[in-house]
């Protein structure tokens, strides 16, 4: 039987990738205070995802890094071909249409019911609906000892969910982000994105009481939202 090799991301690349994400956040705050998203801000930011696909693309190509059958025997998958690649793709791309209507529908009905505001039903319930693949690849590959996998998914995430849901949502349609959002929760999410590159790349192990402290610090910003203004219980 074929040996297995250990599984991983480069340090260095989750650390360009971590810088990424801390200057997509930045982006996002300097055109969340200078005015709404309009489409000149959603090709900008479509452009700058695109421009770092490209170069990571190019990077990981010259640095000889690939994917090898014993990856795909870890996960105890064998290779697809392309046209079973391409339906499931459709399938899960239309399921996630019909669950994202179903969410949303669900989330605007629950705010109103609790009486609270729907940013505050967005960035808590929606939020945490939105991570639950994260959260499940990210538990998965931390049991396996692929503590770089986990992370790269987490910082990948977080890249496109700037550049590119916000992009796409900025050309469809101008929006202003929500003043509450801008007072707390976007310097909250700052701080999380800077906290986690000293955390990353000085520590290089986070540990158990570091996760649970991460947690405690979710929970606190959680209950925060629904105990002050338009969050009230």
């Amino acid at each position: 039987a074929a040996i297995l090799k250990p599984i991983g991301v480069d340090p260095r690349q989750v650390f360009r990738d971590t810088v990424v994400m801390i200057g997509a956040t930045g982006l996002f705050i300097v055109f969340a205070l200078t005015g709404p998203f309009t489409l000149y801000h959603g090709a900008g930011m479509l452009a700058a995802l695109v421009t770092y696909l490209w170069v990571s693309y190019r990077l990981e190509k010259n640095s000889g890094v690939a994917l090898e059958e014993e990856v795909l025997e870890e996960a105890g998958k064998s290779p697809r071909s392309m046209g079973a690649a391409v339906v499931l793709i459709c399938v899960g791309l239309a399921g996630l249409a019909g669950g994202s209507e179903l969410l949303i529908s669900g989330a605007v009905d629950l705010a109103l019911a609790a009486g609270v505001s729907e940013t505050v039903i967005g960035i808590t319930l929606v939020a945490v609906g939105t991570s639950l693949p994260e959260l499940a690849t990210a538990i998965v590959a931390g049991l396996r000892g692929h503590t770089d996998v986990a992370l790269g998914n987490v910082v990948g995430s977080n890249i496109f969910n700037i550049l590119l849901i916000l992009g796409v949502l900025a050309i469809l349609t101008p929006f202003m982000v929500a003043d509450e959002v801008i007072a707390f929760d976007m310097w909250v999410m700052a701080a999380a994105a800077l906290v986690l590159l000293p955390v990353m790349f000085l520590t290089r192990n986070l540990g158990r009481a570091g996760g649970v402290l991460f947690l405690l610090l979710y929970v606190t910003y959680i209950v925060y939202q629904f105990a002050s203004g338009d969050g009230m219980f």
